[in-house]
């Protein structure tokens, strides 16, 4: 690692490699102490408990300094040593190593309730509003027990929740964009043909349109669904539609409802992502 690209990624690194460094407790191939090697003086990275950090965490921090390996870094980083790296990140002002672990999808989805206790301690707002977001995938019931940060989680899943059933209750479709009302109404004149007592043939009015009673039914399920899984993908859950169109006739499944919530659920999910980005956690 070229000295000029950690002074790069980190303030920290600036002018530190003419500064004497202690000689750590830790040995060198021929069992000796070292403070220099070549001629340059050594820099141990420590971590939180100024313990001399491990060379996984010391290698995941190095290849976050390198723009060329940014990428590559990402996809070596274990929950294990998520701790570690961040510690490190965070005491040595290395932005691009904090950013990479605590934004790294797989992470995201597998494991947010760490992202987010590890930003919470390490005092990155944006990066556990981003963790917390993620963690509405998940009812409350499923919450780690951990009083310190559940009881914060629990309010934002709450104000979520509500905020997310909103947009699917009756009397809050003014984010439904005129076209797609405009297509729901237009069902209402093929729907002769359909089998009496299907779902095909029952409207209901919604702002001033018509629309058919699978679609109410699709709302009012991911209504009570957003509410215990505020995430953007409860919307587009396959199980809620399924369990909607039960009574819905082949012919009307083929050619109008699949097609028609191929455009409804984009925008559905778009607003759904707004609703939640238009707040932080905090």
């Amino acid at each position: 690692m070229y000295k000029l690209l950690l002074a790069l990624a980190s303030p920290f690194f600036k002018g530190m490699f003419e500064i004497p460094q202690p000689v750590a407790s830790a040995e060198y191939g021929n069992g000796s102490l070292a403070s220099t090697r070549a001629g340059i003086p050594v820099i141990f990275l420590y971590d939180a408990e100024n313990r001399v950090c491990e060379k996984e965490v010391v290698e995941f921090v190095l290849s976050a300094c390198h723009p060329a390996r940014l990428q590559k870094c990402k996809l070596l980083l274990s929950a294990e040593l998520l701790g570690p790296v961040v510690d490190v990140g965070v005491r040595y002002d290395i932005d691009w190593d904090v950013k990479t672990a605590l934004r790294d999808p797989r992470l995201l989805q597998s494991s947010p309730f760490l992202l987010f206790s590890i930003a919470c301690r390490s005092g990155l707002a944006a990066e556990a509003t981003l963790a917390a977001t993620e963690a509405l995938r998940f009812r409350v019931a499923d919450f780690p027990q951990e009083p310190a940060m559940n009881h914060s989680l629990v309010e934002f899943h709450k104000r979520c929740g509500q905020a997310a059933k909103n947009l699917a209750t009756p009397g809050h479709e003014e984010w439904i964009s005129e076209r797609v009302l405009e297509l729901f109404a237009g069902l209402h004149a093929s729907s002769k043909p359909c089998p009496v007592g299907s779902d095909c043939r029952r409207y209901h009015f919604v702002l001033r349109r018509t629309c058919p009673q699978w679609w109410i039914d699709y709302m009012q399920r991911v209504a009570a669904n957003l509410e215990a899984r505020p995430h953007s993908s409860t919307v587009e859950d396959q199980t809620i539609l399924d369990g909607a169109i039960g009574k819905t006739c082949e012919a009307c499944l083929r050619n109008a409802v699949y097609p028609l919530m191929r455009k409804f659920i984009p925008q559905f999910k778009a607003k759904q992502i707004s609703e939640l980005s238009a707040g932080t956690f905090v």
